[in-house]
C-alpha cells in the first residue's frame, strides 16, 4: 500500500482546510522512501529472537550498531542530495542492512537456511504483494468516480476501499500461489475463532 498509494494515504492524514493539496507531496514522497524499511524491520523482528534463543545476543547488538552507523552516514549523505526523502531512504536502507546482516549471520550459524524454499516463498509473496498493489492503486482511482473531490470523507473512503480491495487481492493471490504462510495464518484464524 505504501508503494501503491503514498499520496492517497498521506492526504487524509494531512487534510486541513489551511493546507494546500500540494502540501501532501512531501510527506507522500517520504512515505514512499520509508516503505522498504518495513521489510528490514520485519526481518529483524523475526530473526533477532533466534539469536537470543541460541544465547548469541552479541550478534544482534553488533548488527544493530553497524546499521546505526550506516544510518548516520547515509542520512548525512542522502539529505544533501534528496532532502527529507534522503533521510527516509537512509533510514530504510539501514533497516534493510540490519535485517540482511542478521540473516547472513543466522545462515552462517545454522549452516544454511533452506535458501531454495525461502527464495520460492519470497518470490510468491512478492507476486501476491504486487497483485495487491496493482489492485489497490487502480481501485483508488476507480473510487474517484463515486467519491470525487478532495473532501476528507471522500479521500478516506477511497483509501479504505482501495486497501480493502488490495487485501482481497492479496488473499486470493496467496491462495492461488499456495503460499504456505498464508495457509498457516488462515488455519490459525479459523481455529482461534
Amino acid at each position: 500500500w505504501l508503494f501503491a498509494l503514498p499520496t492517497p494515504i498521506a492526504a487524509p492524514i494531512l487534510a486541513r482546510p489551511r493546507l494546500a493539496s500540494a502540501a501532501t507531496g512531501a510527506p507522500a514522497a517520504a512515505l514512499l522512501c520509508y516503505a522498504p524499511r518495513l521489510v528490514g524491520y520485519s526481518v529483524v523482528k523475526l530473526v533477532s529472537p533466534a539469536f537470543y534463543a541460541m544465547g548469541s545476543s552479541r550478534i544482534p547488538v553488533m548488527a544493530s550498531a553497524t546499521s546505526v552507523a550506516f544510518n548516520i552516514a547515509a542520512n548525512l549523505t542522502l539529505v544533501r542530495v534528496l532532502g527529507h526523502q534522503g533521510l527516509a531512504l537512509g533510514t530504510a536502507s539501514a533497516a534493510l542492512l540490519n535485517g540482511g546482516l542478521l540473516l547472513w549471520f543466522l545462515r552462517v550459524r545454522l549452516g544454511g537456511l533452506e535458501g531454495r524454499r525461502l527464495l520460492i516463498a519470497v518470490v510468491k509473496i512478492s507476486v501476491a504483494s504486487l497483485a495487491m498493489a496493482f489492485v489497490a492503486y487502480h481501485v483508488e482511482r476507480l473510487l474517484g468516480v463515486p467519491f470525487p473531490g478532495g473532501a476528507l470523507t471522500a479521500r478516506v473512503l477511497r483509501v479504505f476501499g482501495a486497501i480493502g480491495a488490495g487485501l482481497l487481492a492479496l488473499g486470493l493471490a496467496a491462495y492461488a500461489l499456495r503460499i504456505e504462510e498464508f495457509r498457516q495464518l488462515t488455519r490459525h484464524v479459523s481455529t482461534s475463532a
